[in-house]
């Protein structure tokens, strides 16, 4: 067989007979748990016939799950989603596979890291850009007719309900986790007008309404660094998605009509609980803006006027200047 350059940059300037793949092919299952098998399965999705993709694709089935959860092997399903238009095979023996075993999946290191693939691909901010770089060689290769959006689309659209039920029953643990959270985040946008998100907003509500002010509070998840920034993206998000298709129910509605006027208030007494009233304040609709002027003004504003954090003193101008 000839010598075959597994790297990355190997991989990229490859131009090695289709033999290579005749050859392999049905070995791959035991080969794709080393980086240069691993390597070599990318080869084969990457340039091999229809048949091929599918006979390496019906070769996975039942080790999804441990090769989602293996460092070498997660970009290999990565490599699936970007290049195989078959999505009703790929939701069959991948996905399937994947959404039965959820909360592993997600609870692993590598693991989530298909997840999110599966939500936000080809997204810097979440994967590493070794990776990234490594899914875009297949964008210049023209084996794939289908348009990219398409595809990823119909793949999210298999998923979604699974993404959804988990985030609506861990929302707590979803918050406090800075890339699970960001998965929470990046799902919001790309859903569509038509799926409910009442249970998930309420559970989101549920867990804040608990929420201590108290510095050193266990329980103080408006202070919390990461809960606050999620929380914060969730806002910008839905915000986003209301821009898209108006809805009744937000995330800001249901934070307003679920949590007690009293525990509202509470939150002006921390700096990141006035920079949620802000994020509201801009990404709310006009009927929830007026709703939170209702609640701050003129009852709150003496109270964040006497405050030294830089969350009261913007929280302020934003309401006065709306009101």
């Amino acid at each position: 067989m000839n010598s075959f350059d597994c790297s990355q940059d190997g991989l990229n300037k490859c131009h090695l007979p289709l033999e290579l793949i005749d050859a392999v092919k049905e070995k791959l299952i035991k080969m794709i748990h080393s980086r240069d098998g691993a390597r070599v399965a990318i080869y084969c999705l990457w340039y091999g016939t229809n048949k091929d993709r599918k006979l390496l694709i019906k070769s996975l089935k039942s080790f999804v799950v441990k090769i989602a959860k293996e460092e070498q092997g997660y970009p290999v399903l990565g490599t699936i989603f970007d290049v195989i238009d078959d999505t009703k095979l790929v939701s069959k023996i991948i996905l399937q596979e994947l959404m039965s075993n959820f909360d592993e999946i997600i609870n692993d290191s590598h693991g989530k890291k298909v997840l999110m693939y599966l939500i936000a691909p080809r997204n810097t901010k979440h994967l590493q850009y070794e990776l990234i770089q490594l899914m875009k060689t297949s964008d210049s290769l023209n084996t794939s007719k289908k348009d990219p959006d398409v595809r990823q689309r119909e793949l999210f659209e298999y998923c979604k309900s699974y993404f959804l039920e988990y985030f609506t029953a861990n929302s707590l643990t979803t918050l406090k986790d800075g890339f699970r959270g960001f998965m929470m985040t990046e799902m919001i946008e790309r859903l569509s007008p038509d799926d409910d998100l009442s249970s998930f907003y309420t559970s989101i509500s549920t867990v804040l309404s608990t929420s201590s002010v108290e510095a050193q509070s266990e329980t103080n998840f408006i202070e919390h660094q990461t809960a606050h920034n999620v929380l914060r993206h969730l806002i910008i998000a839905d915000g986003k998605r209301q821009k898209k298709n108006k809805h009744d129910q937000t995330l800001v509605s249901t934070l307003l009509s679920s949590i007690s006027p009293d525990k509202l208030r509470t939150w002006i007494l921390c700096n990141r609980g006035c920079f949620i009233f802000v994020m509201m304040l801009e990404h709310g609709q006009p009927d929830e803006c007026e709703q939170i002027r209702s609640l701050l003004v003129p009852s709150a504003i003496d109270t964040l006027k006497r405050q030294a954090f830089a969350g009261a003193k913007i929280l302020v101008e934003k309401l006065l200047s709306s009101s």
